[in-house]
């Protein structure tokens, strides 16, 4: 029992490890190497900025929607 519990916890830290590689990847700076705690924090950043330009990008789009007399659309 000791045993499978063993590689149980040692599959689920692995398969993690393996997570936190692939978000680093996704990231604008995965070159550098983080701890999981600055991947996180920098994911979350990230997320924010592209939340922040897909929000800027809406407006513009609107705003040039409205000045060539065209409907506004999602």
């Amino acid at each position: 029992l000791r045993y499978s519990h063993k590689l149980a916890e040692r599959k689920r830290r692995r398969d993690m490890n393996e997570m936190f590689d692939e978000l680093r990847l996704h990231l604008p700076f995965r070159n550098k190497k983080f701890s999981k705690w600055e991947i996180l924090n920098n994911a979350a950043k990230h997320i924010d900025e592209l939340h922040e330009k897909r929000n800027r990008l809406l407006m513009e789009k609107e705003r040039l929607h409205r000045e060539l007399g065209l409907p506004v659309t999602d």
